[in-house]
């Protein structure tokens, strides 16, 4: 895999023109599905979880987003073939209808480190304009190193940077308000940077470039994170990133049926909403990881393929965290069931709104009667000031998955069990 890392450029040498003109729709609202970029799929039942065996599986990361419950969640479904997805939150945006929407500075999902893109790759989103930012539309960008990796679009440019930019010559087709599925790939072998609207090629600029991206920045997603009016002023219903080129039969595929790759992982076979159970704290972990366990019965055969949490942070932890289903040994976690979850990057969760979370690829699978531990593991040395709270009900102390002196040892907390739902296949 090749990996050429270059310099920044000047601000002064490479910034794009500003915005122009035209009126500017409501910022907020509910904003139904438009009738462009049609596809007869339907979007899975939230929650749903990633084949990866799927031929059109993205091999990096897919983030299909959902209508939150609420306006103290944030509900999401984010996959990665493996380890790399770190973060996948909104840090800010607005969930409607059909998937989140980026209508004011700074909104965006700061998504996973650019070390995990390379010179070749493709991505693939379906967007919807809802606004027009004041100075820069950007759908994408690395952190605040536009220049290096970004699509940024202005009244007078369209705008694919790697290092340097090509502009497309088509500048308002995606913008009448429709739906449309929108796809960049690039090869720095070939210099070439395709984009593809719904389905089909639009352009291949082949001006010569060099792989740019910063392996300490961010994926931004949705928006740029400084500066005024610089967010999509839309809405996006998924968001795929691969690490190849997609030929155009590839996209015309992902255009027929963009959740190909998908399956429903919606059926809740049970939860606990209160502080009925058992929970286990460790005072730390030899592992250097923070951990806490909660006790279940299973209520029927399944496969567990995802589950939600309620969490809460105190100070700034800024370390992942996983959940996974273990067995019962001598009433306290055993061996682990399955997967350690898909990540989660808990600096994203709220100081003072609960945050239903969705821990998904779990593949775990219990039997009916039999005793389990749901376990919830925040990587990293302890921190007194710095933790995750695993919700429970309003009457007793939330367990504090981050905190701990490194003893290693399970401590019974009583009688009480974090707030969860388990979802089979």
């Amino acid at each position: 895999m090749k990996r050429l890392f270059l310099f920044v450029l000047a601000a002064s040498l490479i910034i794009p023109p500003a915005w122009g003109g035209g009126a500017v729709p409501p910022a907020w609202g509910l904003v139904l599905r438009g009738t462009g970029g049609a596809s007869t799929a339907s979007k899975p039942a939230y929650p749903a979880e990633l084949n990866t065996a799927a031929t059109l599986a993205p091999d990096i990361a897919a983030y299909l987003f959902h209508q939150g419950y609420g306006s103290t969640t944030r509900n999401y479904v984010a996959h990665a073939d493996s380890s790399i997805l770190t973060n996948a939150t909104a840090e800010e945006g607005l969930w409607v209808s059909d998937g989140l929407e980026f209508n004011a500075n700074y909104e965006h999902v700061r998504g996973l480190l650019m070390s995990n893109l390379n010179g070749t790759g493709s991505i693939v989103f379906r967007f919807k304009k809802t606004s027009n930012p004041s100075n820069y539309r950007y759908w994408f960008v690395q952190d605040d190193d536009y220049a290096n990796f970004c699509v940024v679009m202005s009244s007078a440019e369209h705008d694919f940077y790697i290092g340097n930019k090509v502009n497309y010559s088509d500048r308002t087709s995606y913008l009448d308000g429709n739906w449309h599925q929108m796809v960049y790939t690039w090869d720095d072998s070939a210099n070439e940077r395709k984009w593809y609207m719904d389905g089909a090629l639009k352009q291949n600029l082949t001006t010569s470039f060099s792989w740019s991206g910063t392996a300490g920045d961010w994926l931004r997603i949705g928006g740029r994170p400084t500066g005024l009016g610089r967010f999509a002023g839309g809405i996006f219903e998924y968001f795929y990133i691969y690490d190849s080129v997609l030929t155009s039969t590839q996209i015309s595929s992902l255009y027929a049926d963009p959740y190909q790759m998908w399956a429903s992982c919606g059926t809740e076979i049970q939860s606990a909403s209160t502080e009925s159970g058992t929970s286990r704290e460790p005072i730390g972990d030899a592992s250097d990881r923070m951990m806490a366990a909660s006790r279940f019965t299973a209520a029927e055969t399944a496969t567990i393929c995802s589950v939600k949490v309620r969490l809460k942070k105190v100070g700034s932890p800024d370390k992942a965290m996983n959940f996974a289903i273990f067995s019962d040994n001598s009433g306290q976690p055993g061996t682990r069931i399955g997967n350690w979850s898909t990540p989660y990057q808990t600096e994203n969760l709220s100081t003072t709104l609960d945050s239903d979370i969705l821990f998904g690829d779990i593949g775990a699978g219990i039997v009916s009667g039999t005793v389990y531990w749901l376990v919830g593991r925040v990587d990293g040395s302890a921190d007194s000031s710095n933790y995750v709270q695993w919700r429970l009900g309003a009457t007793v102390t939330d367990r504090e998955l981050d905190k701990g002196d490194g003893a290693g040892n399970w401590v019974d907390e009583g009688a009480y069990n974090g707030i969860y739902w388990l979802y089979k296949r």
